[in-house]
């Protein structure tokens, strides 16, 4: 693995026309909002980028790449405002979001297997509070992986979203589960326009006919063995496009 978090850095915040188009986001009701500066540095600042050639390297530094972290203040704030905001011109929305808290987590734990999911360490605040505050993680590593194919193995399906699970294969044969799902309401008030969760599911599609290898942009999960996250697609060549994360992680 190589460690690329430099220029992906520099890609994005020396690029103003970048740096301006990954903070701006669609609500539900078709609104254009924007993170501010400050907010997107400190969550791309959490985050260290690597370019895989062989899957083989993931499976041996799982236990440090699929590390996660709680989400910056600064972060949660300006999201629950924006929530807040989206809420109040749409309601029943908000009332199905709360109602689906607890499906949600159970669908996803089902999904990847409640024995696979690593126990929660607990920060300081959820030790002083007895372990009720549980405050949002998110991972801490993007991994672009080069030169690769991908297999559909399974639809997925449930009441909380939709999505498929694949099998990535790299030009050495090693293989690495992974899925690529969407949360209907959530993205609905977060859509990155850098590129949207459809626009990466018709990639994820078109790789089943395009038998070039494809540059795949994945997170892993806080699993016990490595599956990842399906972020973002690129078609053919080892161009690497920079990938900060935002919401849809």
């Amino acid at each position: 693995m190589k460690n690329i978090t430099e220029d992906v850095n520099s890609n994005t915040f020396d690029n103003p026309e970048e740096f301006k188009k990954r903070r701006q986001f669609k609500g539900m009701n078709d609104q254009d909002f924007e993170m501010p500066e400050k907010v997107y540095r400190d969550l791309a600042g959490m985050t260290t980028y690597y370019e895989v050639d062989n899957l083989k390297d993931i499976h041996d530094d799982w236990d440090t790449l699929s590390n996660q972290k709680t989400m910056p203040y600064s972060f949660l704030g300006w999201m629950g405002k924006e929530i807040m905001k989206q809420g109040k011109e749409n309601p029943q929305v908000m009332d199905n979001m709360k109602a689906k808290n607890e499906t949600v987590k159970k669908d996803f734990d089902e999904l990847v297997g409640k024995d696979e999911l690593r126990p929660k360490k607990l920060g300081l605040l959820g030790k002083l509070s007895g372990g009720k505050i549980d405050l949002p993680k998110i991972p801490i590593t993007s991994l672009y992986l080069n030169a690769v194919s991908l297999e559909k193995t399974k639809t997925i399906e449930n009441n909380s979203f939709v999505g498929s699970e694949y099998l990535i294969t790299d030009n050495k044969g090693n293989k690495i589960k992974a899925i690529h799902v969407r949360e209907s309401e959530l993205h609905s008030m977060f859509e990155n326009q850098k590129e949207t969760s459809s626009q990466t599911k018709e990639k994820l599609d078109m790789m089943r006919l395009d038998p070039r290898p494809s540059i795949v942009v994945c997170q892993p999960l806080p699993t016990k063995t490595p599956i990842l996250n399906i972020i973002r697609v690129q078609s053919g060549g080892k161009s690497i496009s920079p990938e900060i994360p935002t919401v849809r992680m």
